[in-house]
């Protein structure tokens, strides 16, 4: 519960910066469109191809980090969560949080701020890169530093390509959502759902 109760105020805490940035700038708190939120679908089924032709390469990469650099003792908290919990109504939130509320923010933060403002100073490239390596690095997992990387030029890929930060968003939240299903079903392989 203590968990869920963090995750709110960290929610909650994040609109709150925005909506302050978004004052300083003189714009309305809920105009987030300044990030490239958009309210069409422009670009989600693109975004939903891109993932596909590119998870086989951001496996390849986990698989060739694993090889090696071995174990990484620091790996995402989430996934011993998700498979040690027995609360089918614990693994909902932390579904909840993997899918909804970590491409919201990570998307605001890392396409809809950080590679933006790259963006306008060096070429598309440079900035899917370099946003992309900060996108890898900000999840703490060394043997995931590279997998993330390229999912995060993926992503700045996606944006650039619909000019919709929607799209990179379902982008993401399609990925999560894939790694969560795989975790929730190997959890329930062992230890029955709940």
């Amino acid at each position: 519960m203590r968990m869920l109760v963090n995750a709110l105020a960290e929610i909650v805490c994040f609109v709150v910066v925005l909506g302050g940035f978004l004052l300083l700038l003189g714009r309305k708190p809920w105009e987030w469109s300044v990030f490239g939120w958009q309210r069409s679908l422009t670009g989600v089924r693109f975004a939903a191809i891109a993932l596909l032709c590119v998870s086989p390469l951001v496996w390849l990469a986990g698989y060739l980090s694993y090889w090696l650099l071995g174990e990484d003792n620091t790996r995402n908290p989430l996934i011993p969560m998700l498979q040690e919990s027995h609360s089918l109504l614990f693994q909902l939130a932390l579904t909840l949080m993997a899918v909804v509320m970590a491409p919201v923010v990570e998307e605001t933060l890392f396409r809809g701020l950080l590679f933006r403002a790259i963006g306008a100073r060096l070429p598309f490239w440079s900035a899917a890169l370099i946003s992309g390596v900060c996108f890898g690095l900000i999840h703490g997992q060394l043997v995931a530093v590279l997998p993330i990387t390229i999912l995060g030029i993926a992503l700045a890929f996606i944006l650039g390509r619909s000019q919709n930060l929607f799209a990179s968003a379902t982008a993401h939240a399609l990925q999560n959502g894939y790694v969560t299903v795989i975790t929730l079903l190997s959890a329930w392989a062992l230890h029955g759902p709940g």
